[in-house]
Parts: structure tokens; sequence; C-alpha cells
């Protein structure tokens, strides 16, 4: 009779931060422009990083990093920032988080590239 080995419990299936001795990056978004949805004149405007920077706690901390292309109709340069998103609740969609960083994001400090 051979013996089956147990699934793996979804906690093991993820590596802390911590476990790995830096910082883990969980989510990238990246935002495409496609000038009057002609795909072969696409570009990556803008991306953001979403990393978990509470060893995946219920209620958790995220370090939120974007980058922005230059933009000639708002007249801003390309720039990064960053910021920390404090006490989100896990518990919500994706998309709450993604709404969060996308606020949080907006009131940073960029710097020039």
């Amino acid at each position: 009779m051979h013996s089956r080995k147990a699934a793996p419990r979804r906690s093991d299936l993820f590596v802390s931060a911590s476990q790995l001795g830096e910082e883990v990056r969980m989510l990238k978004v990246t935002i495409e422009l496609l000038p009057g949805g002609f795909a072969p004149m696409r570009r990556t405007i803008a991306s953001m990083r979403i990393s978990n920077a509470s060893d995946l706690a219920d209620i958790s901390d995220y370090v939120v990093e974007a980058v922005e292309g230059a933009n000639p109709l708002t007249g801003t340069p390309a720039r990064k920032g960053s910021v920390m998103l404090c006490h989100h609740d896990r518990q919500q969609s994706v998309w709450a988080l993604l709404g969060r960083a996308a606020s949080e994001i907006e009131r940073a400090d960029f710097v020039e590239l």
C-alpha cells in the first residue's frame, strides 16, 4: 500500500520576509497606455510594487513603491516615490489593497529620476 503525503497547508506555501532576511515583493501593478487601442503603440507609463512588511499578519503594513514615466500632459518629469501603508485588513479583496495603495502613493514625496 502506498502512503500519500499530506498536501501542504496554506501557511506552508508562503515565505515571510523575516525568513528570507529581506523584503518580499508581493504585488506588481503595471499601467500600460495603448493610444487609441492600438497595441503596437503600447508603452508602460507607471508601475507599483506592494510588499508586505509584517509577516502576513491579519492586519498588515505594506511598503508601496511607484515609478512613473514623464508626463507631457501634466508637465511632470519621470519620478519615483514610496510610502508605508499601515493597518490593512488582509481579509479584504486585492482591490481594496490596491485602492489604498494608489490613494497613499498620491501623497508620497516623489523624487525626480
